[in-house]
């Protein structure tokens, strides 16, 4: 995996506080936008936090503009930081220093900003963007482009595709193919999977049929997906396009699945309107024997979770109101832990660097 699980027993009392339990956590660094005491959440920084250390470093967005906590997105090597403003501006942080270093001024139109997806090349300083343009015309352009951080350079791959209309981009993680979803015009309830080729710029079809796809996710391998529909779990071998169903949960739609534990496992999130409770729910469903354990509940009103690079923990954010705890769960031990610092919000999403 990207990085190796340290298991020394120590007790943590640094800046950020005391550990709720004493334990070693992934290596990685967790962002978020943290809550503060002011009226219309007031989210200009973000907080960067090492768990293991407690140590901090926090980014200031320019002229204290309003940051949208579900934008945060790190580069590999957790050198770069990616976060959108209320100005509809992306912006590059330095996650070593907390210092701005540019910003992408592509957005052009206030209504692009929620119709935006993007993702860190897994070894080079670039981004892929998909993002539409002319948004007001009746016939948009969806685009798929290049960023390169280092000569702030655009390099179109797909442009002005009207039927294509991709969305929902991921880096394979040789860095060769993008997979994303084309959706239907109008017509949110239906898509497909494609894959982009970098080296052919070849535009592979994977997917055929008049449903949604949810959530699709590469493993390390970068030769299987794993993907959801309506209440099934599914793997796809991309070289041959056969899925294989690993999991059916009934009558119980779920979102997305992503893989864990080494690629032994698939991470699976429901969210049960018929429980009274109407808790979210995450399901670990063991490729072994395909068998699927609830490992953790959190209340209505969730904001999001990040699993670590090493796909050994979850970080999320607990408690039914806010503040909200900036929680950890291991998917080996199930142990939980808080961080007894800054607390977040419920438009906040955490992001855990790799």
């Amino acid at each position: 995996m990207k990085s190796t699980i340290r298991w020394i027993s120590l007790i943590i009392v640094l800046s950020l506080g005391i550990l709720t339990t004493a334990q070693d956590f992934p290596d990685g660094l967790i962002a978020y936008t943290p809550h503060e005491n002011c009226e219309n959440y007031c989210l200009s920084r973000i907080l960067i936090v090492d768990p293991n250390t407690g140590d901090t470093i926090e980014i200031q967005a320019p002229e204290h503009s309003l940051i949208y906590g579900e934008s945060l997105n790190w580069s590999t090597g957790q050198h770069y930081l990616l976060y959108w403003t209320g100005d509809y501006k992306a912006h590059i942080a330095d996650a070593q220093t907390g210092e701005n270093i540019g910003e992408l001024e592509f957005f052009r139109d206030e209504n692009l900003l929620n119709r935006v997806s993007y993702d860190w090349h897994p070894s080079l300083p670039l981004i892929a963007f998909i993002y539409i343009s002319d948004f007001e015309t009746e016939t948009p352009h969806y685009s798929l482009h290049l960023f390169d951080i280092t000569t702030q350079q655009w390099t179109p791959l797909i442009e002005n595709d009207v039927d294509l209309r991709p969305s929902s981009l991921q880096w394979s993680p040789d860095g060769e193919k993008i997979l994303f979803r084309r959706n239907e015009a109008d017509r949110y309830s239906e898509s497909d999977l494609y894959i982009y080729d970098v080296a052919t710029q070849n535009v592979v079809n994977l997917t055929n049929e008049p449903v949604r796809y949810g959530h699709p996710d590469w493993a390390q391998d970068s030769q299987r997906i794993t993907y959801t529909l309506d209440s099934r779990v599914f793997v796809m071998d991309i070289e041959t396009s056969e899925s294989e169903e690993i999991y059916n949960f009934e009558d119980i739609r779920i979102g997305g699945s992503e893989w864990a534990l080494d690629d032994n496992a698939l991470l699976i999130w429901t969210h049960d309107t018929r429980d009274e409770a109407n808790n979210f729910e995450s399901y670990l469903i063991n490729l072994a024997d395909e068998s699927a354990e609830l490992v953790l509940e959190v209340p209505p009103f969730f904001s999001g979770y990040d699993i670590s690079p090493d796909g050994t923990a979850v970080v999320y954010f607990s408690s039914p109101t806010n503040p909200k705890n900036v929680c950890i769960l291991s998917l080996i031990t199930r142990e939980e832990s808080c961080l007894d610092g800054e607390k977040a919000y419920m438009v906040s999403y955490p992001a855990w660097g790799n």
